[in-house]
């Protein structure tokens, strides 16, 4: 097992700072690529970032997979400068040691997954070897914590509010929702271009801030219902359709079987999670893509192998229900000058 030391520091050293704990109990080194830690092959494989979104504002990203047991020990610090928020998408259980203390966090649960911290307080969990790894982790200054919560407001509904006004030691845990989970989900699988990335981070980030300090005013709550770890299956599926839009779309009943329910319930929960049916969801991913393509002059033909269709005229029938218009008018009307 590794054992990775390292502190919740800025978002200018926290890299810095991570590979430092892997290189002094690693023989091979973890170094530092735009934004991101670059493992090598005997330690692991994925995305291990970190980007800055706002003044004391920056958000972690990690979707990799460890090859051994990686033990990462938070270290206490002196000041309580910096906090840490955790939102977990990984679906293994876990002891997570909170100042010596052991908490158990259930894998399939719904509870416990966000996890708020301040950097006095020491914090260990354990990764392990060839567990995908999926959590988004944001750094917060003191400062950013009490003006952008508005601690100061009577109001304001912020779990732990007078502790964290005081800059006691302080540790908690949320229960996650379905809101959460996908607005995390996004984070973890989108890849925005390097010129939008700090204007895509800071959106996604605040967005997911206000929805959990805002969401007990809300009566729905679907996971009361939702099984934590259909949701997850059904997000991973997504994923890897969209990963691959080139692809005639799978039926819906092998993915409902990849992801271990039936054709019902993976339907029903599907149109829960995201509002639209699975054909419909996808064939409009497929028929936005395709009129992009469009839109840079390409032949109809090679448009529709593009988005999975192996049928020019099955293409040109669906995109003219969305758009209203065969795909040759849109992309004359698209590339006119």
């Amino acid at each position: 097992m590794l054992k990775v030391k390292y502190n919740l520091t800025t978002y200018g050293s926290f890299l810095a700072d991570v590979a430092t704990g892997f290189n002094a109990v690693s023989a091979k080194k973890v170094v530092i690529k735009n934004n991101e830690l670059v493992f090598p092959e005997s330690i692991g494989k994925g995305i291990f970032s970190c980007y800055d979104v706002d003044t004391g504002l920056a958000v972690v990203i990690m979707d990799c997979t460890f090859f051994e047991d990686v033990n990462f020990i938070r270290l206490p610090a002196n000041v309580n400068y910096f906090h840490a928020m955790s939102f977990n998408l990984t679906n293994f259980s876990s002891i997570v040691n909170m100042d010596g203390k052991n908490g158990q966090i259930n894998g399939e649960s719904w509870q416990n997954k966000i996890f708020y911290s301040t950097a006095k307080t020491g914090l260990s969990w354990t990764a392990p070897q060839n567990i995908p790894i999926k959590i988004v982790i944001l750094l917060l200054s003191q400062e950013w914590v009490i003006n952008k919560f508005r601690l100061k407001e009577l109001e304001s509904r912020v779990p732990h509010q007078k502790e964290l006004l005081e800059d006691a030691p302080l540790q908690f845990s949320l229960d996650m929702d379905l809101e959460t989970v996908l607005l995390t989900q996004e984070i973890i699988a989108s890849k925005p271009p390097e010129f939008f990335v700090k204007l895509f981070y800071k959106g996604y980030v605040k967005r997911l801030i206000a929805h959990v300090l805002d969401r007990d005013k809300r009566d729905l709550h679907p996971e009361e219902v939702l099984k934590y770890q259909d949701v997850l299956n059904i997000v991973e599926a997504k994923k890897n359709i969209e990963d691959h839009l080139e692809q005639s779309l799978p039926a819906l009943d092998d993915v409902a079987k990849s992801c271990g329910m039936s054709s019902s319930k993976f339907a029903n929960i599907f149109k829960a999670m995201y509002t639209k049916s699975y054909l419909q969801f996808f064939q409009e991913l497929k028929i936005e893509k395709a009129a992009d393509l469009l839109k840079k002059n390409w032949e109809i033909l090679d448009v529709a192998k593009s988005v999975g269709f192996v049928n020019q005229s099955h293409f040109t029938r669906v995109f003219k229900e969305y758009y209203r218009i065969p795909p040759k008018e849109y992309r004359n009307a698209a590339t006119k000058h």
